[in-house]
Protein backbone atom coordinates (compact mmCIF):
# COMPACT_ATOMS: atom_id res chain seq x y z
CA UNK A 1 0.00 0.00 0.00
CA UNK A 2 1.26 3.45 -0.90
CA UNK A 3 0.58 6.52 1.23
CA UNK A 4 1.64 10.15 0.94
CA UNK A 5 2.77 11.67 4.25
CA UNK A 6 3.26 15.37 4.90
CA UNK A 7 4.80 16.34 8.22
CA UNK A 8 3.87 19.94 9.05
CA UNK A 9 5.91 20.31 12.23
CA UNK A 10 5.01 19.36 15.82
CA UNK A 11 2.67 16.34 15.68
CA UNK A 12 0.77 17.77 12.71
CA UNK A 13 0.68 15.21 9.92
CA UNK A 14 -1.37 14.82 6.74
CA UNK A 15 -2.01 11.25 5.62
CA UNK A 16 -3.14 11.06 2.00
CA UNK A 17 -4.44 7.63 1.02
CA UNK A 18 -5.42 8.81 -2.45
CA UNK A 19 -9.14 8.62 -1.82
CA UNK A 20 -9.13 9.90 1.76
CA UNK A 21 -7.10 12.51 3.67
CA UNK A 22 -6.60 12.48 7.43
CA UNK A 23 -5.09 15.37 9.37
CA UNK A 24 -3.61 14.77 12.81
CA UNK A 25 -3.21 17.51 15.44
CA UNK A 26 -3.61 20.52 13.10
CA UNK A 27 -1.25 23.37 13.98
CA UNK A 28 -0.18 25.80 11.27
CA UNK A 29 -0.04 28.95 13.44
CA UNK A 30 3.67 28.60 14.09
CA UNK A 31 5.84 31.27 15.62
CA UNK A 32 7.67 33.38 12.96
CA UNK A 33 10.93 32.33 14.64
CA UNK A 34 10.11 28.63 14.45
CA UNK A 35 12.65 26.27 12.95
CA UNK A 36 12.44 24.77 10.48
CA UNK A 37 10.10 27.13 8.69
CA UNK A 38 6.93 25.53 7.37
CA UNK A 39 6.60 26.30 3.64
CA UNK A 40 3.02 25.04 3.49
CA UNK A 41 0.16 27.35 4.47
CA UNK A 42 -3.08 25.91 5.76
CA UNK A 43 -4.93 27.57 2.88
CA UNK A 44 -2.83 25.47 0.47
CA UNK A 45 -3.75 22.15 2.06
CA UNK A 46 -6.10 20.05 -0.07
CA UNK A 47 -9.52 19.10 1.25
CA UNK A 48 -9.38 17.13 4.49
CA UNK A 49 -11.86 14.31 5.16
CA UNK A 50 -11.17 13.70 8.86
CA UNK A 51 -9.19 15.26 11.69
CA UNK A 52 -7.81 13.28 14.63
CA UNK A 53 -6.82 15.28 17.71
CA UNK A 54 -4.66 13.68 20.40
CA UNK A 55 -5.32 16.33 23.06
CA UNK A 56 -6.38 19.93 23.49
CA UNK A 57 -3.08 21.82 23.83
CA UNK A 58 -2.72 24.79 21.49
CA UNK A 59 0.06 23.22 19.40
CA UNK A 60 -2.21 20.28 18.55
CA UNK A 61 -5.52 21.98 17.82
CA UNK A 62 -5.26 25.65 16.82
CA UNK A 63 -5.94 25.07 13.11
CA UNK A 64 -8.77 22.59 13.67
CA UNK A 65 -11.58 25.19 13.50
CA UNK A 66 -10.32 26.40 10.11
CA UNK A 67 -10.41 22.96 8.48
CA UNK A 68 -13.60 21.96 10.29
CA UNK A 69 -15.42 24.91 8.74
CA UNK A 70 -13.71 25.00 5.35
CA UNK A 71 -14.03 21.30 4.58
CA UNK A 72 -17.02 20.36 6.74
CA UNK A 73 -14.89 17.42 7.77
CA UNK A 74 -15.30 15.07 10.69
CA UNK A 75 -13.26 15.66 13.86
CA UNK A 76 -12.47 12.97 16.43
CA UNK A 77 -11.19 13.89 19.88
CA UNK A 78 -11.90 14.04 23.59
CA UNK A 79 -14.58 16.20 25.23
CA UNK A 80 -12.10 19.01 25.94
CA UNK A 81 -11.13 19.09 22.27
CA UNK A 82 -14.69 20.05 21.33
CA UNK A 83 -14.70 22.81 23.96
CA UNK A 84 -11.32 24.12 22.80
CA UNK A 85 -12.32 24.15 19.14
CA UNK A 86 -15.39 26.20 20.03
CA UNK A 87 -13.24 28.61 22.05
CA UNK A 88 -10.72 29.08 19.26
CA UNK A 89 -13.35 29.22 16.52
CA UNK A 90 -15.31 31.94 18.33
CA UNK A 91 -12.38 34.32 17.89
CA UNK A 92 -12.53 35.34 21.55
CA UNK A 93 -9.68 33.34 23.06
CA UNK A 94 -6.96 34.07 20.49
CA UNK A 95 -7.47 37.54 18.96
CA UNK A 96 -5.16 36.76 16.04
CA UNK A 97 -7.58 34.04 14.89
CA UNK A 98 -10.94 35.32 13.59
CA UNK A 99 -14.35 33.83 14.23
CA UNK A 100 -14.51 30.97 11.73
CA UNK A 101 -17.06 28.36 12.82
CA UNK A 102 -20.81 28.08 13.18
CA UNK A 103 -23.06 25.81 15.23
CA UNK A 104 -23.40 23.39 12.34
CA UNK A 105 -19.65 22.78 12.39
CA UNK A 106 -19.77 21.61 16.00
CA UNK A 107 -22.12 18.80 14.98
CA UNK A 108 -19.24 17.27 13.02
CA UNK A 109 -17.11 16.81 16.15
CA UNK A 110 -17.27 13.31 17.62
CA UNK A 111 -16.30 12.84 21.26
CA UNK A 112 -14.61 9.45 21.13
CA UNK A 113 -13.70 6.81 23.69
CA UNK A 114 -10.62 4.56 23.85
CA UNK A 115 -10.73 1.07 22.35
CA UNK A 116 -13.92 1.78 20.38
CA UNK A 117 -13.67 1.27 16.62
CA UNK A 118 -14.94 4.17 14.49
CA UNK A 119 -15.51 3.89 10.74
CA UNK A 120 -14.25 6.52 8.32
CA UNK A 121 -16.71 6.65 5.46
CA UNK A 122 -16.88 8.50 2.17
CA UNK A 123 -19.73 8.36 -0.33
CA UNK A 124 -21.35 5.64 1.78
CA UNK A 125 -18.28 3.39 1.76
CA UNK A 126 -16.12 2.52 4.76
CA UNK A 127 -12.54 3.24 3.71
CA UNK A 128 -10.73 2.90 7.03
CA UNK A 129 -11.26 2.42 10.74
CA UNK A 130 -9.88 4.46 13.62
CA UNK A 131 -9.53 3.27 17.20
CA UNK A 132 -8.59 5.81 19.90
CA UNK A 133 -5.90 4.58 22.30
CA UNK A 134 -5.84 5.73 25.93
CA UNK A 135 -2.51 7.45 26.44
CA UNK A 136 -0.98 10.22 28.54
CA UNK A 137 1.10 13.36 28.08
CA UNK A 138 4.87 13.38 28.23
CA UNK A 139 6.19 14.14 31.71
CA UNK A 140 8.50 17.15 31.40
CA UNK A 141 11.82 16.65 33.16
CA UNK A 142 13.51 19.18 35.48
CA UNK A 143 15.77 20.48 32.72
CA UNK A 144 12.81 21.28 30.47
CA UNK A 145 10.79 22.88 33.27
CA UNK A 146 13.70 25.10 34.36
CA UNK A 147 14.50 26.06 30.78
CA UNK A 148 11.05 27.63 30.43
CA UNK A 149 10.54 28.86 34.01
CA UNK A 150 13.80 30.83 34.11
CA UNK A 151 13.64 32.25 30.59
CA UNK A 152 13.11 36.03 30.67
CA UNK A 153 11.74 36.02 27.13
CA UNK A 154 8.99 33.62 28.19
CA UNK A 155 8.03 35.90 31.07
CA UNK A 156 7.99 38.96 28.80
CA UNK A 157 5.17 37.28 26.86
CA UNK A 158 3.60 35.58 29.86
CA UNK A 159 0.09 36.89 29.23
CA UNK A 160 -0.07 35.46 25.75
CA UNK A 161 1.41 32.11 26.71
CA UNK A 162 -0.95 31.76 29.68
CA UNK A 163 -3.92 32.28 27.36
CA UNK A 164 -2.70 29.28 25.38
CA UNK A 165 -2.04 26.98 28.33
CA UNK A 166 -4.89 27.96 30.65
CA UNK A 167 -7.48 28.62 27.96
CA UNK A 168 -6.76 25.38 26.10
CA UNK A 169 -6.35 22.51 28.60
CA UNK A 170 -5.37 19.15 27.18
CA UNK A 171 -8.17 16.92 28.52
CA UNK A 172 -7.66 13.18 28.14
CA UNK A 173 -4.75 12.26 25.90
CA UNK A 174 -5.31 9.83 23.05
CA UNK A 175 -3.29 8.01 20.46
CA UNK A 176 -4.90 6.50 17.37
CA UNK A 177 -4.77 3.25 15.47
CA UNK A 178 -5.70 3.61 11.80
CA UNK A 179 -6.41 0.49 9.78
CA UNK A 180 -6.45 0.86 6.02
CA UNK A 181 -6.26 -1.98 3.49
CA UNK A 182 -4.94 -4.37 6.12
CA UNK A 183 -2.18 -2.04 7.33
CA UNK A 184 -1.90 -0.72 10.88
CA UNK A 185 -0.74 2.83 11.54
CA UNK A 186 -0.16 4.03 15.11
CA UNK A 187 -0.05 7.75 15.81
CA UNK A 188 0.71 9.59 19.04
CA UNK A 189 0.68 13.34 19.64
CA UNK A 190 2.59 13.11 22.93
CA UNK A 191 5.07 10.48 24.09
CA UNK A 192 3.73 7.98 26.63
CA UNK A 193 6.52 5.62 27.63
CA UNK A 194 5.49 4.45 31.11
CA UNK A 195 2.38 2.34 30.51
CA UNK A 196 3.33 0.37 27.44
CA UNK A 197 1.57 -2.80 28.57
CA UNK A 198 -1.77 -1.06 27.91
CA UNK A 199 -0.89 -0.98 24.20
CA UNK A 200 -0.51 -4.74 23.81
CA UNK A 201 -3.30 -5.25 21.28
CA UNK A 202 -2.04 -2.43 19.05
CA UNK A 203 1.29 -4.01 18.17
CA UNK A 204 3.13 -4.79 16.00
CA UNK A 205 2.43 -2.06 13.47
CA UNK A 206 3.41 -1.14 9.95
CA UNK A 207 3.96 2.56 10.64
CA UNK A 208 4.55 4.42 13.91
CA UNK A 209 4.54 8.19 14.40
CA UNK A 210 6.48 8.93 17.57
CA UNK A 211 6.68 12.45 19.10
CA UNK A 212 10.13 13.13 20.55
CA UNK A 213 9.87 16.23 22.72
CA UNK A 214 9.39 17.42 26.29
CA UNK A 215 12.56 16.01 27.86
CA UNK A 216 16.24 16.86 27.71
CA UNK A 217 17.02 13.34 26.50
CA UNK A 218 14.19 11.57 24.71
CA UNK A 219 16.41 8.82 23.33
CA UNK A 220 15.76 6.15 25.95
CA UNK A 221 11.98 6.76 26.17
CA UNK A 222 11.76 6.87 22.39
CA UNK A 223 13.65 3.60 22.02
CA UNK A 224 11.41 1.90 24.59
CA UNK A 225 8.27 2.87 22.70
CA UNK A 226 9.71 1.99 19.30
CA UNK A 227 10.95 -1.39 20.45
CA UNK A 228 7.57 -2.16 22.00
CA UNK A 229 5.54 -1.45 18.85
CA UNK A 230 8.00 -3.17 16.49
CA UNK A 231 7.13 -0.95 13.51
CA UNK A 232 8.33 -1.61 9.99
CA UNK A 233 8.67 2.16 9.59
CA UNK A 234 8.95 4.84 12.29
CA UNK A 235 8.57 8.57 11.67
CA UNK A 236 9.71 10.93 14.47
CA UNK A 237 7.71 14.12 15.05
CA UNK A 238 7.40 17.09 17.43
CA UNK A 239 11.19 17.51 17.75
CA UNK A 240 11.15 20.85 15.91
CA UNK A 241 11.46 24.29 17.53
CA UNK A 242 7.84 25.12 16.76
CA UNK A 243 7.08 28.04 19.10
CA UNK A 244 10.17 29.68 20.63
CA UNK A 245 10.93 30.63 23.33
CA UNK A 246 8.73 28.00 25.01
CA UNK A 247 10.00 25.33 22.63
CA UNK A 248 13.44 24.24 21.51
CA UNK A 249 14.98 21.98 18.90
CA UNK A 250 15.34 18.39 20.11
CA UNK A 251 18.41 16.50 18.93
CA UNK A 252 17.19 13.04 17.91
CA UNK A 253 20.41 11.88 16.23
CA UNK A 254 21.14 9.36 19.03
CA UNK A 255 17.64 7.96 18.68
CA UNK A 256 18.11 7.37 14.96
CA UNK A 257 21.48 5.68 15.48
CA UNK A 258 20.12 3.36 18.16
CA UNK A 259 17.10 2.34 16.09
CA UNK A 260 19.43 1.42 13.25
CA UNK A 261 21.72 -0.54 15.58
CA UNK A 262 19.14 -2.22 17.81
CA UNK A 263 16.18 -2.62 15.44
CA UNK A 264 17.58 -3.41 11.98
CA UNK A 265 14.14 -4.39 10.68
CA UNK A 266 12.77 -0.90 11.44
CA UNK A 267 13.33 1.91 8.96
CA UNK A 268 13.51 5.51 10.23
CA UNK A 269 12.03 8.01 7.79
CA UNK A 270 12.51 11.76 8.26
CA UNK A 271 10.22 13.73 5.93
CA UNK A 272 11.18 17.33 5.15
CA UNK A 273 8.72 19.72 6.75
CA UNK A 274 5.79 20.60 4.51
CA UNK A 275 6.96 18.32 1.67
CA UNK A 276 4.90 15.20 0.82
CA UNK A 277 6.80 11.94 1.18
CA UNK A 278 5.46 8.79 -0.48
CA UNK A 279 5.88 5.66 1.64
CA UNK A 280 5.22 2.04 0.71
CA UNK A 281 3.83 -0.03 3.57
Amino acid sequence: MRISITWCGTACVILDFGNYRILLDPFFERNPKSMPLLPLKKEEVQKIDAILVSHGHFDHITSAPYFLHRDRCRVLGNAQVKINIERIGSGKLLPELPDCIDKGDLNNIDIVNPDIVYSLRKNGETLATVTPIQSCHIQFDVHEINRVAFNWEVWSHAGRFLSYWIGLPKGKVLGYEIKYQGKRIIIFGSLNFKKLDTFEKYRPCDLLFIPLAGRNDVTNPGIRVTRYFQPKIVIPSHYDNFFPPISQWTDISKYKVRVKQEMPDTQVIMPDIGIPRVVDL
